[in-house]
This record gives structure tokens, C-alpha cells and sequence, in this order.
């Protein structure tokens, strides 16, 4: 008798909870074709912000140096109205925003010689990875780079506010630069870097070598915090 009792007691608790959520209001984010959104953050204003990018076996399935869809972000008032819609139509793909700073702070990978905003980044191969911080606008205001000849990402960052500190996790093939200053070989190794919040790279860390390339696929150092 004792466990319906207490049974009826966690349905009713979960059954209020469900419903003490209110909805103040949903959007369909301007469409882009074949993309992922891949998070969503807001500011200190309370604007929306979701942003995403194309899906890696679309872009493996075409000629990368011709890719028009790239990455996007859109930016929505706390009444839903969008104030702002960012594309960047090259083979550029943001891996992660986050809003810190008063700026944003992303990683992202891409492929060739792209010029974003003014400022031209080249992989050194196949892709490498990029950091970077833009204004409230999703204007950049410094990038920096990373990988080798082969397949590199970058996949996730984040941001120490005690240390004003910016860190970024990836990962690499066969060989490794920064902003184009060869550093090390560190064959299917995940890496770390450290940032200061001006875009001065200040260490890295290569670990978790693997032998195989399918093993090197999942360790990408996909998410941290501080």
C-alpha cells in the first residue's frame, strides 16, 4: 500500500512539473539547407542566438572549394523577432559558439583559403581548425588557426573568466602548425590549446595517441569546461 501511495504521490509530482513550463514563444530558424544547428546561447540582453553549419558527409560528397552553404548564425530579440541573420557561404563550419566576454567566441573547421571579414585563413591541407572571436554581430575580430597536411578539426572550446583564458580541443593526423609556424608531428592525436582572449595562442597539448584512423575519428576532443 505504501509504494501506490508513494507512486501516485511522484506521478502527480512530475505530472505539475510538466506542466509549470511555460512556453513564451518558438521560431523556426531561417532554413538552410543541409546544415546541422549545432547549439544555442544567449546574451546579456537576453537575445537568442542558435548558429550551426553543413554536415560533414555533405561536404565530404562534394568539391569542398565550391561548398555555398558553410555556416550560419541568427540572432532573435527575447520577444522572438529576428534582429539578425549571419551566413558565411565558403567551407567554413562553426563547431561551437559561446558568449563570454560580452563577444563571442567560436571554434570551427574548414577547408582552402577562405577571406572572412578581412582576414584570410589557409589550411595547410585537407582541413584544419580555427578559434576566433567576433562582436555581437557576428563580425570576426581575430582568428587563429591549427593542423597539418591531412584531416584536422577543431571541435569545441571554452573559456575560463577567472584566467580570461580561451581553450580549444580538436585533432590532428600526421603533423602540427599554428597560424602557419610548424610546432611538432603528433600522428592521430587529440590536442588542446590555450588562448588569450586577444587570439595569442599560449600552449598546447597533444594526447591519446591512436593507431588507427577510425580511433582518430572519435578522438577529437569534443567538449570541456572550466
Amino acid at each position: 500500500m505504501k509504494k501506490i501511495i508513494l507512486s501516485v504521490i511522484i506521478i502527480i509530482m512530475i505530472y505539475n512539473y510538466s506542466y509549470s513550463q511555460n512556453w513564451e514563444w518558438t521560431k523556426k530558424a531561417p532554413n538552410v539547407e543541409y546544415s546541422d544547428q549545432r547549439g544555442v546561447f544567449t546574451d546579456i540582453s537576453g537575445n537568442v542566438y542558435n548558429y550551426g553549419s553543413r554536415q560533414f558527409a555533405y561536404y565530404y560528397s562534394s568539391s569542398p572549394l565550391t561548398d555555398t552553404i558553410g555556416s550560419y548564425l541568427n540572432c532573435f530579440n527575447s520577444s522572438g523577432t529576428l534582429l539578425f541573420k549571419k551566413r558565411w557561404s565558403i567551407p567554413f563550419y562553426i563547431t561551437k559558439m559561446i558568449f563570454e566576454d560580452n563577444s563571442i567566441f567560436f571554434s570551427a573547421t574548414f577547408y582552402g583559403t577562405q577571406t572572412i571579414n578581412g582576414f584570410t585563413i589557409s589550411s595547410e591541407g585537407d582541413t584544419d581548425g580555427a578559434i576566433g572571436k567576433m562582436d555581437m554581430n557576428g563580425n570576426i575580430l581575430w582568428i587563429s588557426t591549427f593542423g597539418g597536411t591531412e584531416r584536422d578539426k577543431c571541435m569545441g572550446l571554452t573559456f575560463n573568466p577567472a584566467t580570461l583564458a580561451l581553450y580549444a580541443t580538436g585533432c590532428i593526423k600526421n603533423s602540427l602548425s599554428i597560424d602557419h609556424v610548424f610546432k611538432s608531428t603528433g600522428k592521430q592525436s587529440a590536442i588542446i590549446l590555450q588562448y588569450n582572449k586577444s587570439g595569442i595562442p599560449l600552449q598546447h597539448k597533444l594526447y591519446d595517441y591512436v593507431p588507427t584512423r577510425d580511433s582518430w575519428e572519435i578522438n577529437c576532443g569534443l567538449e570541456m569546461s572550466c
